[in-house]
Order: structure tokens, then C-alpha cells, then sequence
């Protein structure tokens, strides 16, 4: 697998934050990898409060994702899509350090944060994983080389520790931080829970 920087098979290593007690995946979840958790005939775990109008996981235009680059991140997901993923790989979704929920107030605290954390390497001053300045096609942003790469793609947008890649840009990741501190339902989860 051409993704794996460990040389041990797994096809997303995770990366250690120096100086935290957490684990961040290296980069972003590949269609290949959602598609095991789809298929897995266990299922998924069971949800947390907040999602139990949920009935399935499979994300819109999910046929159209299976006939792309199966190294393009997975998208069309929601919130509750994103917790179930994170649940059945035996992970969580980035909140405080020590994997409880942030408040919205929070998500930009670079020591109680882990996305943050891991994006600016432990440093309020470096507002962007590359460095103090946004470079808008660094990581495939706005103004980025393409609508979509594959994960890890851009080789300029590591940061902000080696290994770690697509912090920024390429597609929006789901943070463990919601208004009311718990996932929304439906729509309102662009509104309701924070996305990075």
C-alpha cells in the first residue's frame, strides 16, 4: 500500500504528537477504508445519543466515490457518519486530549485541542499547518491544483508534525465539537458541530 509510512501494513499509521498523549491518524480517511467499515458484516457500533435517526452510512454519491481514485478521501458524510467510522476503527473523533468532546469555545485551544494541536505542532502562533501565512495552493485549498487529490497527495501540505498530512485543505474533516454537546440531527449538522 503506497499510503503506508510505517512499513508495517496499516493503511493510515497514525502519527504520535510529541509532548501529548494522543494519536492522530496521518491523514485524511480513504474511500478504501470506509468502504471496509460499509461492508463489514458486524456493522457498526451502536451511536451515540443523537443519532438515532441514522439508518444507514453510506454517504451520498457513493457510487460515484467507488468509480474514483479509491485514495480520494471519502465525502458526503455527516457527523454522525464520522463518529461511527472513528467508533469501528477503535479511534474517536479529535476533541479535548483525552478524547472527550470540545465545546465549539474550545476547538482553537492549541494545548486542550488535539486537531488543533496536531495542526499548529502545539503553537497558537502558527495558524496554519505549514507556517504563519496561507498559501492558497499549499494543501489544495480554495485556489488549490485540483478539486480533490488523493490523501497525502500533496506532499508540501505535511505539518504540523512530519507524517501528518492534509490538515488543511483538500476536504473538511469533522471535529468532536458540537454546540450543545451532542451530534445534531440531519442538515443542522453543519450548523450544530464544528468541521475543520
Amino acid at each position: 500500500d503506497a499510503t503506508d509510512t510505517t512499513g508495517d501494513g496499516d493503511p493510515n499509521p497514525e502519527v504520535p504528537m510529541v509532548g501529548a498523549a494522543f494519536l492522530i491518524d496521518a491523514h485524511e480517511v480513504r474511500v478504501r477504508d470506509y468502504l471496509k467499515f460499509v461492508a463489514d458484516p458486524d456493522g457498526p457500533p451502536p451511536l451515540p445519543a443523537g443519532c438515532e435517526w441514522k439508518t444507514s452510512h453510506i454517504p451520498d454519491q457513493w457510487p460515484d466515490q467507488l468509480g474514483e481514485n479509491l485514495d480520494y478521501p471519502v465525502r458526503r458524510i455527516d457527523w454522525c457518519d464520522a463518529w461511527a467510522y472513528c467508533a469501528w476503527a477503535g479511534k474517536h473523533l479529535c476533541g479535548l486530549v483525552g478524547g472527550e468532546p470540545a465545546s465549539l469555545e474550545q476547538i482553537v485551544d492549541p494545548i486542550a485541542n488535539e486537531w488543533y494541536r496536531a495542526c499548529t505542532n502545539d503553537s497558537s502562533l502558527v495558524p496554519y499547518p505549514y507556517g504563519e501565512t496561507y498559501d492558497p495552493v499549499r494543501c489544495n485549498g480554495e485556489d488549490g491544483v485540483a478539486d480533490l487529490l488523493p490523501v497525502g497527495a500533496e506532499g508540501p501540505c505535511e505539518g504540523g508534525y512530519a507524517f501528518l498530512f492534509d490538515m488543511s485543505g483538500n476536504v473538511w474533516e469533522w471535529t468532536n465539537a458540537c454546540a450543545d454537546g451532542a451530534p445534531p440531527e440531519g442538515d443542522e449538522a453543519l450548523r450544530e458541530c464544528r468541521r475543520r
